[in-house]
């Protein structure tokens, strides 16, 4: 009788360990590719908002240029103003609402709450209160986004929001 001949119970049992481990890394592969997926969707949504709001400060230069656009939170009340006949402060203001509240739709984040930063999104004008023709506006879009513990203990944070990280978008333009 040949010995030779087939695997021992020692061969199978060590090629399975090998399979089991290989299987493992590919499963964690996949749950970094859906992160990493997840945060390019919210930062392709960031971009989006960011490039309408641009659009929507360019066509109303007027409320623009005395700073109504210069905000840290999203405005109170309601988005009433529509049309030709609303002026130019009234517009600003149901811009922003609108805006804050696709924010609040397309993002799905709320930094308040959990105390990670001031607002969903600021927007900030060099000029001060006023905004006079060449000044520069930015546009900070806050959310915040699931981590592994590994990584959030990689950036050197130690806070009881272990697992959470604020990202940020910024888009800058001239008036």
């Amino acid at each position: 009788m040949n010995k030779n001949q087939g695997f021992t119970l020692i061969e199978v049992l060590i090629s399975i360990v090998i399979l089991s481990i290989g299987l493992l890394g590919l499963a964690a592969l996949q749950t970094k590719n859906l992160q990493y997926i997840q945060t390019a969707n919210v930062r392709t949504q960031a971009t989006f908002l960011a490039a309408d709001l641009v659009d929507q400060i360019n066509t109303n230069k007027t409320a623009a240029m005395a700073g109504q656009y210069n905000v840290t939170a999203m405005p109170t009340g309601t988005a009433g103003c529509t049309g030709t006949a609303c002026l130019p402060s009234a517009m600003a203001r149901s811009n922003l609402i609108n805006w804050y509240q696709r924010i609040n739709q397309r993002i799905g984040t709320n930094v308040v709450d959990l105390g990670l930063a001031p607002s969903v999104a600021t927007i900030s004008c060099s000029g001060g209160v006023s905004c006079p023709a060449g000044s520069l506006y930015t546009i900070r879009i806050f959310w915040v986004q699931r981590v592994s513990l590994e990584d959030d203990q990689a950036n050197g944070t130690d806070d009881p929001t272990d697992g959470f990280e604020t990202k940020t978008y910024i888009t800058e333009f001239r008036l």
